[in-house]
């Protein structure tokens, strides 16, 4: 006996793999993604699912603490990595994170060059001054 498989083209133009859930339609077998009679049933697990997804996240406890240094955007790469790993948190959230620490990362980065290049201003003013 072959198994059911829902019967609708994706938007990428391959058929929908989705072998659960299915109900007989006009068109064939159709998964409740697929099935316009269930658009609104669709809809609300996807709402459903996303704020269940963000909300995991937002009150896992062992989120580290805002970065502040180099050695916490070290902290909570290894935190993302570890929790994309586990379930805690998806890849899409695991990919703005990310984005969000390589900017944090950046920042860092250019404040302390700026800072050592007003140093070291300082210190080639002070030689010209003693040489002079």
């Amino acid at each position: 006996m072959a198994t059911k498989q829902c019967t609708a083209i994706t938007k990428k133009g391959v058929r929908c793999t989705i072998q659960v859930n299915l109900r007989k339609t006009d068109e064939g077998y159709r998964c409740i993604h697929h099935d316009p009679k269930r658009a609104e049933q669709a809809t609300a697990m996807r709402r459903k699912g996303g704020i269940k997804a963000t909300s995991r996240a937002r009150t896992t406890s062992d989120v580290p603490p805002a970065p502040e240094t180099i050695d916490d955007v070290v902290t909570w790469s290894a935190w993302v990595a570890m929790s994309v790993a586990t379930g805690k948190i998806d890849s899409k959230v695991a990919r703005e994170v990310t984005n969000a620490i390589r900017q944090f990362q950046s920042g860092i980065e250019k404040r302390d060059l700026a800072r050592e290049m007003q140093e070291l201003r300082l210190q080639v003013k002070s030689l010209k001054k003693r040489s002079a």
